[in-house]
């Protein structure tokens, strides 16, 4: 049963997403966001990486996917 709704598409969205993710986590930790943190808070600070790269990974992926139908449904 599972084969039968297998989409690969999703494996691709999945890999893109891992690799935006990593992407934008590594650039997240190049800046300086632990400024705008209390000194110590160490926990808040890197929760606050993750969940930002988590955003910006999840939007990259929707755009990149949005931009993918776009170019296979509507250009002839």
């Amino acid at each position: 049963m599972f084969l039968e709704t297998f989409n690969p598409v999703w494996i691709i969205l999945l890999c893109l997403f891992v690799v935006f993710f990593l992407i934008s986590y590594y650039v997240i930790t190049a800046t300086n966001l632990e400024r705008l943190f209390k000194q110590g808070h160490i926990v808040e600070i890197k929760t606050a990486y993750i969940i930002v790269a988590f955003i910006t990974a999840t939007l990259l992926t929707f755009g990149v996917k949005l931009l993918v139908d776009l170019i296979l449904n509507y250009i002839p």
